[in-house]
């Protein structure tokens, strides 16, 4: 297009937008106060984040427009995205004039921020002006120096088929894992952390999961459910921070990057990344289907918390993958006992398996007992 020709679509977004602006504006401020709440440091606070919001959005608009060659501040992953968003504007034949937004929320917590944002796009489709309305759900994090980022950009637009690579569809539920009878302590991990979601961290960050009051902890809550499961520490260690266990996991060969391809499986511990470079964050892969990972997180928004993300979120650095065929389920609770055999199930999940009395001279009573259920012979 002309530049003329440019200034007048520039002109008719701006006046279409503007319309739309007014009639919604009430309900906006409504809607989403602007309440300057939970200050962490500095600039990290719900004004600071719709500033860094808005000004992601300036620059991906140039980038976009081909104004700029880059987008600053944001997770490499999320400028590959845009990337791969440019070509497919391109293959569709339609073409991107520019955008405005409405920021709906911006909330801040310890570990990241979450916004979401309303995208009005203007297209021309076919010679014919068209707007879309699209959604998108970011992640924001801190770096050590400051640094606010954008770490992930969810969102689908219909007009070019693009879907960015960290979107997950609103229809995606949380899916239910029962517990398998497979032996081995994988299922007696995940149930014990299932059973966790909804626990509140009290005040400065204080847990029963053993971390330190004040410090983050993620990596608490994954060491304290493998305990919980009796599984070994040669499996998954007691450990204060995420970078651990992915040292751990990548002494013995067992880490794998988002990068390589690799399909988590349950029982994996996935690490999560502000930047692209450090480790941030971890958390425990409950699920996984064709396109999504499904997480259970100690600390994501001060909770625990069941999670879905697109495998290829640009969130995730990669995932370490335990050897749980080491130790197995601890068969605690006695289900049926008769003279031959008693019933035991694990104390963590549904699996439950016969076994014969083993017999032992009780030195007390004089009588052969069984050293498992305590039944006389």
């Amino acid at each position: 297009m002309t530049k003329l020709t440019r200034k007048v679509f520039a002109m008719l977004l701006a006046v279409t937008l503007m319309l739309l602006s007014v009639s919604t504006a009430a309900t906006a401020t409504s809607l989403f106060p602007i309440s300057g709440d939970e200050i962490i440091s500095g600039n990290y606070n719900e004004l600071g984040i719709r500033s860094v919001v808005s000004t992601y959005f300036n620059q991906r608009e140039a980038f976009i427009l081909g104004t700029s060659e880059t987008i600053e501040n944001v997770n490499p992953g999320v400028l590959t995205d845009e990337i791969a968003h440019k070509d497919e504007i391109l293959a569709s034949g339609a073409e991107w004039l520019g955008s405005d937004i409405t920021i709906n929320s911006a909330v801040c917590y310890e570990s990241h921020a979450e916004a979401v944002v309303t995208e009005e796009v203007l297209f021309m489709v076919d010679g014919e002006n068209q707007i879309e309305t699209i959604i998108h759900t970011l992640q924001l994090g801190q770096r050590d120096d400051g640094m606010i980022l954008v770490v992930c950009d969810g969102y689908l637009e219909s007009t070019t088929g693009f879907k960015s690579c960290s979107y997950v569809s609103p229809d995606i539920s949380i899916v239910e894992i029962m517990g398998s009878a497979s032996e081995g302590c994988v299922d007696c991990f995940i149930d014990v952390a299932l059973d966790e979601e909804g626990y509140v961290e009290g005040y400065d960050n204080v847990t029963h999961y053993g971390n330190v009051p004040g410090v983050p902890w993620c990596a608490s809550f994954v060491s304290w459910c493998a305990r919980e499961a009796d599984i070994s520490t040669s499996v998954i260690p007691v450990v204060s921070g995420p970078t651990e266990i992915y040292t751990f996991c990548d002494d013995r060969d067992r880490y794998y990057a988002r990068s390589s391809g690799y399909i988590p499986q349950p029982g994996d511990i996935y690490f999560g990344t502000e930047d692209g470079v450090s480790i941030s964050h971890c958390g425990i892969v409950y699920a996984v289907d064709s396109e999504h990972v499904y997480t259970i997180d100690g600390n994501w928004s001060n909770t625990v918390q069941l999670r879905t993300m697109s495998l290829n979120c640009s969130y995730i650095y990669g995932y370490g993958s335990p050897i749980f065929a080491v130790t197995g389920h601890y068969y605690s609770v006695y289900l049926y006992v008769n003279e031959a055999q008693h019933i035991v199930k694990c104390s963590h999940c549904s699996t439950s398996k016969t076994e014969m009395h083993r017999y032992i001279l009780d030195s007390i009573t004089g009588r052969e007992k069984c050293k498992g259920c305590g039944t006389y012979k």
